[in-house]
């Protein structure tokens, strides 16, 4: 918008000095006017005006022509002079217009940086505040699970200080025996009971197929050292003929399935061990 007014003003200034230049060139490019009987021009002569002599009237032939000509020319001049001083005027005003508005310009561009400087400064002193006045929290880890909120003695120029005592929770990994119709599980049992590091840690759950009753009486004579689950679907699983030789890995693949089950749904373990009935158990494998 300013540089929009200040071509504005210069091409008003222009046209001003083309115009004055205009009239010059062609005031001066006019031949001269002789005196009366020369080229029939008339000129005042002594004290003689143009058409007056001596109180009365004389206008001769070609002088009402020329002094009515030299009239309309000087009208014509002061119409022009009248339309400058006019133009000259607007662009006074649109000179003016455009200072107060590049000055109303400056000072709103002055008060936008002031305002950004306070709003900074607030949001600083904002923060401070709030940083001295949030306590701090001190978390500490110990053996134990145990929460405890203390308030540390404040002295003089210190802050609010929460000491936060917090232990994580020991995972509980159960040991599941995967178990069918040897008696023989009987070594392993007694190895996991005797090595597992803790009851409540390591829980035994033994998940028997085949519904085999010696191995079963065998698991129950340890009585609450482990827990004993039976798979309920004895029933062979319906395949295609030429799987039928394999019906024995559907029979395992549909135990671990079930026993799985149990162990993460009706137990509600997210972890798990799992041992075969036959596998031979070392002190250095439950402790490392």
């Amino acid at each position: 918008m300013v540089r929009k007014k200040g071509s504005f003003i210069l091409c008003g200034a222009f046209l001003f000095v083309a115009w004055n230049a205009l009239l010059l060139l062609y005031l001066w490019g006019r031949p001269p006017m002789g005196r009366l009987g020369e080229g029939g021009g008339a000129e005042p002569v002594g004290k003689e005006e143009w058409g007056v002599r001596k109180g009365k009237s004389v206008v001769g032939s070609g002088g009402g022509d020329l002094a009515g000509e030299v009239m309309r020319l000087a009208e014509e001049v002061e119409v022009q002079l009248e339309k400058q001083k006019e133009l000259l005027r607007q662009i006074e005003s649109h000179r003016a217009q455009w200072a107060r508005q590049k000055d109303i310009g400056k000072r709103e561009m002055g008060n936008s940086k002031a305002m950004k400087v306070d709003v900074t400064f607030a949001m600083q002193l904002t923060k401070a505040e709030k940083e001295k006045t949030t306590p701090k929290l001190v978390a500490t880890t110990t053996p134990q699970l145990k929460l405890e909120l203390t308030n540390v003695p404040q002295s003089e120029g210190q802050e609010n200080t929460l000491v936060l005592s917090t232990a994580r929770p020991e995972v509980v990994i159960p040991i599941l025996v995967i178990a069918c119709d040897r008696v023989t599980v009987k070594r392993s049992l007694d190895r996991l009971v005797q090595y597992r590091p803790s009851p409540q840690l390591h829980p035994i759950i033994v998940s028997q197929d085949c519904g085999h009753a010696d191995t079963a009486r065998v698991i129950d004579s340890y009585g609450e050292q482990l827990t004993h689950i039976r798979q309920p679907e004895l029933a062979d699983i319906r395949v295609r003929p030429e799987h039928r030789k394999f019906q024995g890995y559907y029979k395992i693949a549909r135990h671990y399935r079930w026993a799985l089950n149990q162990i993460f749904n009706t137990f509600g373990y997210s972890n798990v061990v799992i041992v075969e009935d036959d596998l031979e158990i070392s002190h250095r494998k439950c402790s490392g």
